[in-house]
């Protein structure tokens, strides 16, 4: 078990990697069917990654935001379940 966790910084971006080359697959073989030179293609499919990754930071910035702007709700609902938690634990625990 420890090769794994040594080898995690390797096998983490090749799975990635494996997996972008299966996604991203049909649109490279259109491409290269277009008589593109494979440097263009290479560039397109790296364009079309950094934008999908700018967009998913971006998705995810909005998530921690609206978390950060409803955690004052959250608190709240939070303190009242366990108020009421402790509540009847106490009155559970006073009948024994």
């Amino acid at each position: 078990m420890l090769i794994f966790r040594t080898l995690k910084s390797i096998f983490i971006p090749l799975v990635f990697a494996v997996f972008l080359s299966f996604v991203f697959a049909p649109l490279t073989n259109w491409l290269r069917k277009k008589k593109l030179h494979v440097s263009l293609v290479m560039s397109v499919m790296l364009v079309i990654i950094i934008l999908l990754m700018i967009l998913s930071s971006f998705v995810l910035t909005a998530a921690a935001n609206s978390l950060v702007t409803g955690f004052p709700r959250y608190q709240y609902s939070l303190t009242m379940r366990i108020h009421e938690w402790t509540t009847s634990y106490e009155a559970l625990s006073a009948k024994f």
